[in-house]
C-alpha cells in the first residue's frame, strides 16, 4: 500500500477515501475532546476563585472568555473533518 488510507480490492490496492475520513473524523474528536477538558480544567479554576470572591478583575474576565471557548468547541461539528475551524484559545 502506498498509505495507510489504502484498501485492496481483490487485484490492486486503492486509495480509500473513507478509511480518510474516518481517520480525520476521528482525529477531530480526539481534538475536540482534550480542548473541551482543558477548557472544563481552566472554567473550574477561575470559577473556584469567583465563588470564593478572590477574583481578580482579569480572572473574572478569562471565566466569561473560558465558558464562551467551551460552548464554540462544544458546537464544533466533527463530520466537517478536516475542514474545521477552531476557536482560539482565550489568553
Amino acid at each position: 500500500p502506498a498509505s495507510e488510507f489504502d484498501s485492496w480490492d481483490g487485484e490492486k490496492w486503492q486509495f480509500d477515501k473513507n478509511k480518510q475520513l474516518q481517520y480525520e473524523i476521528n482525529q477531530a474528536s480526539t481534538k475536540k475532546n482534550q480542548l473541551l477538558t482543558e477548557a472544563t480544567t481552566q472554567i473550574s479554576y477561575l470559577q473556584d476563585a469567583v465563588d470564593s470572591q478572590i477574583a481578580s478583575e482579569q480572572e473574572a474576565q478569562l471565566l466569561v472568555e473560558w465558558k464562551k471557548y467551551r460552548v464554540l468547541v462544544n458546537r464544533i461539528d466533527i463530520e466537517l473533518a478536516p475542514n474545521i475551524e477552531w476557536p482560539n484559545q482565550p489568553k
